[in-house]
């Protein structure tokens, strides 16, 4: 689980963004207005996005979830029944950490195992996952380039 989060608010710009993951070393930042997550955002989400743009258009504004009680096994089945890559850590205080499908992989052999279809359905990576067609995960990078050749 990657702790401390790093939070974005609803009004910052897709630079901003930016800037903070090169800073912090991180790509997912949940986007936060008094205090509440109102959005959750990969910087893969923002690779068209203008500099100037809010990231709060662009985030996930139904994020999925778990709470800290989770186990890692649940964790690694919600990832695949959402096909994300990434779980927010909520708790009745507010945003405890994010999980990815990368840190369960590196749990056990057996989470990595399960955790074998949470991959692109098109190159096969294991991050920046997103729901794709008939609920088969597609990486952020994919899905742009089918939309690209879709617009051709």
């Amino acid at each position: 689980m990657s702790r401390p989060v790093v939070v974005v608010s609803s009004g910052a710009p897709v630079a901003e963004v930016f800037a903070k993951a090169e800073s912090e070393g991180v790509h997912h930042f949940p986007i936060v207005q008094d205090e509440t997550v109102v959005g959750f955002v990969c910087t893969c989400d923002l690779i068209s996005a203008g500099a100037d743009e809010p990231v709060l258009p662009l985030a996930w504004h139904h994020p999925a979830s778990v709470s800290p009680s989770c186990t890692v096994t649940d964790a690694a089945r919600l990832l695949l029944m959402h096909g994300v890559g990434s779980l927010l850590v909520m708790a009745p205080g507010g945003l405890r950490g994010i999980v990815t499908a990368d840190d369960l992989r590196e749990v056990s052999p057996e989470l990595a195992a399960l955790l074998e279809p949470a991959r692109c359905s098109v190159c096969r990576a294991g991050e920046h996952l997103r729901p794709g067609l008939y609920g088969r995960p597609i990486c952020a990078y994919c899905k742009a380039k089918q939309a690209r050749a879709a617009a051709d």
